[in-house]
């Protein structure tokens, strides 16, 4: 079958824009493309930055822990040595205080039981508190310098003469409302620790 011209060129411009139009199409899917491409990129950036942002967040977290760790040593470290000091202070006061006590005349108060017989630190005593058993001690050793007798002696006494040993601390007061009601006699500082309980007329000391 035979062509005329213009039907031969009519083909080949149809032909032609075929070609232009898919050329076109395909133009835009790569585009299309190379958009989601750039913003899948994107994202990716903003991933690792998240990624390394949480990582130095954990870093300093991790910082701020041994940092507080550390801190939490200090303070126990601390109050650990303030106790020991203190207790050290409450038996270094007690030995200047028992020092100081005066044996009372031979000739007075022969057979009779005093303050000055329960000197001896009252371990395991009914309250169970070391704090309160050297304060107990010290009520002994002050009663026995003050006379030696039961019963009388007030908060006031006992702050002034524990003063004068240069080591009174405001909290020995607090142990001494706890200890003085049950220690104020015979009987009782007999039944405030096992040790005390001992004293006797025959073994008092």
């Amino acid at each position: 079958m035979n062509h005329t011209k213009e039907e031969i060129i009519l083909a080949s411009q149809t032909a032609i824009g075929l070609r232009t139009l898919r050329i076109e199409d395909v133009s835009e899917d790569v585009l299309e493309l190379h958009d989601k491409v750039e913003r899948l990129k994107e994202e990716n950036e903003q991933l690792n930055a998240s990624i390394h942002q949480a990582r130095s967040d954990e870093g300093a977290l991790a910082d701020d822990f041994q940092t507080l760790r550390e801190a939490a040593g200090v303070v126990v470290d601390t109050m650990v040595g303030e106790v020991i000091s203190q207790r050290f202070r409450n038996a270094l006061g007690t030995l200047r205080l028992a020092t100081k006590i005066k044996a009372p005349p031979a000739d007075e108060g022969k057979g009779v039981i005093k303050p000055s017989h329960f000197t001896v630190f009252p371990c395991s005593s009914l309250l169970g508190k070391s704090e309160a058993e050297t304060v107990a001690q010290n009520i002994m050793v002050v009663c026995a310098r003050r006379g030696d007798r039961w019963g009388e002696l007030t908060r006031e006494d006992y702050q002034t003469e524990r003063e004068k040993d240069g080591d009174f601390t405001v909290m020995e007061l607090s142990y001494f409302d706890q200890v003085y009601p049950l220690i104020n006699s015979l009987t009782g500082a007999r039944a405030f620790a096992s040790v005390w309980a001992k004293v006797s007329d025959e073994n008092r000391g």
